[in-house]
């Protein structure tokens, strides 16, 4: 069952290889917000503005890459 399991899921990345980008683009920008909350702990805060600028931008940036 495992080796069923690695040739399906090796075959799904050969033949959908944005859904691979995608899942690694998610983990980095998941990332990214991390270290930029661990960061803003030791910082003053932000403005609520630019946090909700960030995400914006993001979201614009997932909708493109979506089309």
């Amino acid at each position: 069952m495992k080796e069923t399991f690695k040739e399906a899921l090796i075959e799904v990345f050969e033949t959908r290889r944005d859904l691979l980008v995608d899942a690694i683009t998610e983990a980095m920008e998941d990332i990214g917000m991390l270290n930029a909350i661990k960061e803003g702990d030791k910082n003053d805060l932000v403005k609520e503005e630019v946090v909700m600028n960030y995400l914006n931008k993001r979201i614009v940036r997932k909708k493109n890459n979506e089309n």
